[in-house]
C-alpha cells in the first residue's frame, strides 16, 4: 500500500488549526478523562473535567481512503514538533469541535506538549504509554452536554484539524493510472474486434495489422496530449479546492469573531477586520465558478 508522509512548507498556511472530540480517533489512541476513577483530581465537590490524549504519533500509519485510492499516511517527530508549535503560537486553544464538524464553547487546551523521554514524561501519569515525539494535550471541558457526552463514552479521543502538505504525490499516481487504464481499455476492445475476424486471409490480416498500428501512433499521440490536459486541469482544480478550504476557514473565523464580539457587547459594524473579511468572501464567489468551469471540462475531456 502506497505511503504518504505530510509535512508543513509553509508556516503561514500549513499547521492544526483545531482538535476535534471524536469517537474513532484517526491514530487509535484513546484519552483519559482525570476523574474520580482516574487518579482524583478534583475541584471543591465537583470533577475538574479534564481530559488528556495523543493527538499525534510520530511514523504511525494511518490508513486513508481517496477515489478509490488506498493508502497510510504519517507524520514525522519533526512536522509533529512544528505541527504543535504553530497551534500554540497561533492561540487556536479554544479551536474545539465535535466530530470534525459542530464547533463548541466551553472546551480549551489548558497543556500541550511533545514527549521527550518515554520514561520520565508527565504522560506516564495518565498511562498513554506515548512515544518519543508524541503530541500530547490535555483539555478542560467546561460544557455541560459535551462532559456528558464524554463520560457516557460518545467521545473516546482527540483528531486534529489542519492542513498539511504531500498529498500532491498521490494524486498524481493516482491520475496517471486512471489515464493509463483508460487507454489499456480501448486498446483491448479494438485488438479483440480485430481478432474476431476468423476467416481473414493472412495478407489481409496483415494490412490490417499496419492499419491498427498506424491507428494507435496517431491515437497514442491523441491521448498524450489529452492526458497533458487533464494533468493540467486537475492542477488547477486541486489549487481552487485549496483555495476553497481557505475561504471556509474564513467563514470559521468570521463566526468565531461575531460570537465573541456578542459576547462582549460590541456591534459587529464597529469591527473593521470584518469589512475585509466580507469583501474577501465576496471574491470567493468566483473561485466557486471556477471549480464548476473545470469540472465541466474534466467531464468533457
Amino acid at each position: 500500500m502506497e505511503e504518504i508522509e505530510l509535512f508543513i512548507r509553509n508556516e503561514k498556511e500549513d499547521g492544526v488549526f483545531a482538535v476535534s472530540l471524536v469517537e474513532n480517533p484517526a491514530i487509535e489512541e484513546n484519552w483519559v478523562a482525570l476523574s474520580a476513577d482516574g487518579i482524583q483530581l478534583k475541584v471543591a465537590d465537583e470533577e475538574r473535567r479534564v481530559v488528556v490524549g495523543i493527538a499525534l504519533v510520530p511514523e504511525k500509519r494511518i490508513y486513508r481512503k481517496m477515489k478509490d485510492k488506498e493508502f497510510n499516511i504519517y507524520f514525522s517527530k519533526e512536522t509533529i514538533a512544528k505541527a504543535q508549535e504553530l497551534y500554540m503560537r497561533n492561540l487556536n486553544a479554544n479551536n474545539v469541535t465535535t466530530e470534525h464538524e459542530k464547533p463548541i464553547k466551553g472546551a480549551t487546551v489548558i497543556e500541550s506538549w511533545i514527549v521527550e523521554n518515554e520514561k520520565f514524561d508527565k504522560s506516564n501519569i495518565y498511562k498513554l504509554n506515548a512515544p518519543v515525539g508524541a503530541w500530547v494535550i490535555m483539555m478542560k471541558i467546561n460544557n455541560e452536554e459535551e462532559w456528558k457526552s464524554i463520560k457516557e463514552g460518545n467521545y473516546k479521543g482527540f483528531s486534529i484539524e489542519g492542513m498539511f502538505q504531500g498529498f500532491e504525490a498521490l494524486e498524481a499516481s493516482t491520475q496517471l493510472s486512471e489515464d493509463e487504464l483508460m487507454v489499456a481499455k480501448i486498446k483491448d476492445i479494438i485488438t479483440e474486434i480485430d481478432l474476431k475476424s476468423e476467416t481473414v486471409e493472412l495478407g489481409i490480416q496483415q494490412d490490417a495489422q499496419k492499419s491498427v498500428n498506424t491507428y494507435f501512433t496517431k491515437y497514442d499521440t491523441s491521448v498524450s496530449k489529452i492526458k497533458g490536459a487533464l494533468q493540467e486541469l486537475r492542477a488547477t482544480e486541486t489549487a481552487l479546492n485549496n483555495t476553497l478550504k481557505e475561504v471556509n476557514d474564513l467563514k470559521k473565523f468570521k463566526s468565531q469573531i461575531e460570537s465573541m464580539a456578542k459576547e462582549l457587547g460590541i456591534e459587529v459594524k464597529n469591527i473593521k477586520v470584518l469589512e475585509d473579511i466580507n469583501t474577501a468572501l465576496q471574491n470567493s464567489k468566483e473561485v466557486e465558478k471556477a471549480i464548476t468551469a473545470v469540472n465541466k471540462a474534466i467531464s468533457l475531456l
